[in-house]
């Protein structure tokens, strides 16, 4: 996934601001089903974006240990575009068609909560709707430190996405992508 969040604001008051952001993501490789030449997404299929004014609602406590924002849009334009017209009907996109625009309200939240020195949590929870779909994404990664040398991260990923009857599996419309991952530190 590559994803790209610019926002700017205003401050209105303390921790709150007049704000707009742009957010975009898309696929890096291609991914096919299980099995099979099937392409399911590829790079700029799809793209999505998201332009939208709202207000900015910054929180940290004093230690700074937990933090993040609170972003509420009451107008928001979403775009999804395919590159390659083939996976339109996998998007919700008219078949034929790369693109669907639409209006609708906007909620992003981020957190960071360092629970302890060697474990914190990072949480990004994005909802968008045009009233008539609705996508909410929920992210989660949790980070240890295991030595000087060593760090792992647990990653779960669940997502609500009804905006096209082919995202409807034997679970309904919601996804869950989860992954442990291990790595290597080392600084001079």
């Amino acid at each position: 996934l590559l994803r790209l969040t610019t926002k700017l604001g205003y401050k209105a008051y303390k921790t709150i601001y007049y704000s707009t952001q742009i957010q975009t993501n898309t696929q890096i490789v291609p991914v096919y089903d299980a099995n099979s030449d099937n392409m399911r997404t590829n790079f700029l299929s799809p793209l999505n974006l998201s332009i939208s004014v709202g207000l900015d609602y910054k929180f940290a406590t004093k230690n700074n240990k937990f933090r993040g924002n609170i972003y509420l849009a009451p107008v928001s334009y979403n775009m999804k575009y395919v590159r390659l017209v083939e996976l339109a009907g996998r998007h919700g996109i008219p078949s034929g068609q790369h693109a669907y625009h639409n209006f609708g309200p906007s909620i992003t939240a981020n957190a960071y909560w360092q629970i302890l020195q060697n474990l914190s949590w990072n949480s990004r929870i994005y909802w968008v709707s045009n009233l008539s779909y609705t996508n909410i994404e929920w992210e989660n990664t949790i980070s240890f430190t295991i030595n000087k040398y060593l760090n792992a991260k647990l990653f779960i990923y669940p997502k609500f996405d009804d905006s096209s009857k082919h995202y409807k599996g034997e679970h309904g419309y919601i996804m869950m992508k989860e992954w442990l991952s291990f790595g290597f530190n080392y600084s001079w």
